[in-house]
């Protein structure tokens, strides 16, 4: 799905967006650029090597016989939980607030709600890709210089599925410094 796709990289570059004391609540939607805006005076993350993983927690395709629905799962968890090193660096530590615009931007995501207070985000946006099609992410979790431990709720339409063709997903996004870059 590349819904999933654009939220996980999303749901990234908000977690490296580190964590401050300012918090920012929308009257109404805001744009990426505003989002962004609203993190600048944020903390950056330290730069380094981070592990990242991703455990799906739910996942509800109504009209999907539950067979399958265990199979999609299993295949999703899998790829998920075995994570990925990365190394963050001095730059691109720099650079959160920018990169999260350009991931929003890729996405064309509007945030309904965007607060972020001490070291936790609530958030709740929708996306449309390409073709048009629309989804409903919440982000809420905590955020630390070194550390990020957030739960993703995306709700989408999809074409071609059973039902009424809703996918409801929820997944916790952990990601946690190793120490310095190996590479």
């Amino acid at each position: 799905m590349r819904f999933s796709s654009i939220c996980l990289s999303l749901a990234g570059a908000v977690a490296l967006a580190g964590c401050g004391s300012s918090d920012k609540a929308a009257d109404g939607p805001i744009s990426p650029e505003e989002a962004a805006a609203s993190m600048a005076d944020l903390e950056t993350p330290r730069a380094g090597q981070y592990k990242a993983t991703a455990e799906l927690l739910e996942i509800d395709i109504p009209g999907l016989p539950d067979e399958q629905v265990a199979q999609m799962k299993g295949m999703m968890a899998g790829a998920m939980t075995a994570g990925n090193s990365y190394c963050l660096t001095a730059e691109e530590a720099e650079q959160g607030a920018r990169q999260m615009a350009e991931k929003l931007a890729e996405g064309d995501c509007t945030f309904n709600k965007f607060e972020v207070g001490g070291n936790t985000l609530d958030a709740e946006m929708v996306c449309k890709d390409k073709e048009g099609l629309q989804g409903n992410v919440k982000l809420t979790g905590t955020m630390t210089r070194e550390s990020s431990d957030m739960l993703m709720e995306m709700n989408q339409k999809v074409p071609n599925m059973p039902g009424k063709g809703m996918v409801h997903m929820k997944m916790k996004l952990v990601s946690t410094r190793t120490g310095d870059c190996t590479s």
